[in-house]
């Protein structure tokens, strides 16, 4: 009895929930604009100022993605 109620609630859990539509993430020209000029150089990397003005792969990867969601595909 307890092996099928396991089953069941695990059966349940795995089922996926409803997916719900969302709108669409988007940067606006003037919130990139305010991005490029406080943290990407002239060479196009991202600068973490502040830890010394060093770059990190994450802060390239974020910068990617708001200059994608920004439609900024140059």
């Amino acid at each position: 009895m307890i092996g099928r109620l396991l089953s069941v609630c695990l059966l349940v859990w795995l089922l996926p929930a409803p997916a719900m539509a969302q709108d669409a993430a988007e940067v606006s020209a003037d919130e990139w604009a305010a991005y490029m000029s406080s943290f990407v150089g002239s060479d196009g990397r991202v600068i973490d100022d502040a830890n010394g003005d060093i770059s990190h792969s994450e802060g390239q990867g974020y910068g990617l993605l708001l200059a994608w969601l920004a439609g900024n595909r140059g």
